[in-house]
């Protein structure tokens, strides 16, 4: 009689110490899931992003330029010249067997590394007053230039000590109703960045 009651006490201690540890775990994960939620509120990088994308497009860059302007960078040294917006037809075809009519955005800039010895790695990208994103395209020359030999700036994003690199970069189907244009240019070695503000 005495064995069963203390095997009876026994399990009563085990289920109670189960319900414990149970309940210390999901009031530790309903916390942890409102400091998350807590941190989205105020302005942590959006969900789903890369780190890249979190650096080029949240927060806000170190200095505006305007094209005119030669905006340094850590050690780089940038311009941005030339700026045309058309459309083309592009190779893919609509559901009538159509080709797709795109627009396009191409700028024309030079980056410059004044370092003696310090590759920097940069990262490009667009953003309009309408909260849109944009990323290089780089199919775009090749459509476009068929005939024509463009000097693209290149997917290789590396900026080697004492080199210049220049060339367009080209980004497809900007909004047409937005009225401000900003080209970002990020290290992603830092974080930090700046913005060129566009006219249209």
């Amino acid at each position: 009689m005495n064995q069963q009651l203390t095997t009876l006490l026994r399990k009563r201690k085990t289920i109670i110490l189960v319900i414990l540890v149970l309940g210390i775990v999901i009031i530790g994960l309903i916390w942890q899931f409102g400091q998350l939620g807590m941190k989205e509120k105020e302005g942590k990088p959006s969900a789903g992003l890369s780190d890249k994308d979190v650096i080029l497009f949240e927060g806000e860059p170190s200095a505006l330029f305007s094209m005119e302007q030669t905006a340094k960078l850590g050690t780089l040294e940038i311009n941005v010249y030339n700026v045309e917006e058309s459309s083309y037809s592009a190779l893919e075809l609509d559901e009538n067997y159509q080709r797709i009519i795109k627009r396009y955005l191409a700028l024309q800039i030079r980056v410059f590394n004044s370092s003696p010895g310090k590759t920097e790695n940069i990262l490009i990208g667009l953003m309009d007053d309408k909260g849109n994103r944009y990323k290089p395209n780089y199919s775009v020359a090749k459509d476009i230039f068929k005939d024509i030999k463009v000097k693209e700036f290149g997917r290789n994003m590396n900026i080697y000590a004492r080199i210049i690199q220049e060339g367009y970069i080209f980004f497809i189907d900007v909004d047409e109703d937005a009225e401000k244009i900003q080209l970002i240019f990020a290290l992603e070695s830092t974080g930090e960045k700046i913005v060129f503000k566009i006219k249209r």
